[in-house]
């Protein structure tokens, strides 16, 4: 994914504040055990906000602390007993496979040389998170290769553009075994507001470079009108994951997550509507 959804820290409680460093740190973890050193790299705040809803831990998560690459003098917590880090894990491989093929169509020059020495790399590890989620890796496939076909079309519709990328990430879900179809509507409508996001802080340098942006073929120019029509989609959005919210049958991590769908994202969008790019910042700290 992109990086774009975490809490906003103030509104946690510090219990809160270290379950959710600990899971970040547990997926890098897994990442880094279940894939290689290199595909924990790509640990970022969409993929543990999926994490913990996923999860059904219902009491307090085993913590544990110890040092990594990132923090070689002080031990730092992590949560690594989560069968939902699996998901997110091989989730982010998957992905990040389809990333590359669309960047190899995409890009040029140094980016697309980096892609073609990453595809040699990331084969065998995408060959091996397919076979873990089979299901996972043809849903994914199925509405990314749509994605791209609508982008080259140059669509002008947010609700197919941001029902693509909501339909891939619902499919994680499709491993849950407790309110799964509440979990997926949730990762459904949280996508649309990544994808929102991302054609948010790409738009100036799109535009620079001729790139599709879903913004700019949708409304033309960001005015006024254009972000009061944005920001009344994404508030459509968020009630409608706070409705299921309601529903959730709570776990270890349902506080830090009703902050993330109420506040953090609400704040991240808030943020590029008043033209602070955010960039990718999926690998900074909590």
């Amino acid at each position: 994914m992109f990086g774009y959804i975490k809490p906003f820290v103030p509104m946690l409680r510090v219990c809160e504040h270290e379950a959710y460093k600990g899971v970040y740190c547990g997926l890098c973890r897994i990442l880094k055990k279940r894939y290689s050193a290199v595909a924990s790299l790509l640990v970022n705040y969409d993929m543990v906000f999926a994490a913990m809803l996923l999860s059904e831990e219902q009491g307090a998560p085993t913590v544990c602390h110890g040092r990594c690459v990132a923090s070689p003098f002080k031990k730092k917590c992590y949560i690594t007993e989560l069968d939902s880090l699996n998901i997110a894990a091989d989730a982010t491989v998957i992905f990040t496979w389809h990333k590359l093929m669309d960047d190899l169509g995409d890009e040029r020059g140094f980016r697309r040389l980096r892609a073609r020495v990453m595809r040699t790399i990331w084969k065998p590890l995408y060959k091996k998170a397919a076979s873990y989620r089979p299901e996972l890796a043809f849903e994914t496939e199925r509405y990314l290769t749509l994605f791209s076909k609508l982008e080259e079309e140059g669509c002008a519709s947010i609700d197919r553009m941001t029902d693509c990328m909501g339909r891939y990430a619902e499919a994680m879900a499709y491993e849950a075994n407790v309110d799964r179809d509440v979990k997926r509507a949730i990762l459904y409508y949280e996508m649309r507001l990544i994808t929102l996001a991302d054609a948010l802080d790409d738009y100036e340098d799109d535009l620079n470079a001729g790139r599709y942006n879903l913004i700019s073929a949708r409304y033309g120019k960001m005015d006024d009108s254009t972000k009061a029509e944005i920001r009344q989609l994404v508030t459509h959005t968020m009630n409608e994951q706070y409705r299921l919210m309601q529903s959730l049958t709570p776990n270890a991590f349902s506080g830090i997550v009703e902050n993330i769908l109420t506040r953090g994202a609400d704040r991240v969008v808030n943020d590029l509507l008043a033209g602070k790019t955010r960039g990718k910042k999926g690998r900074e700290h909590a």
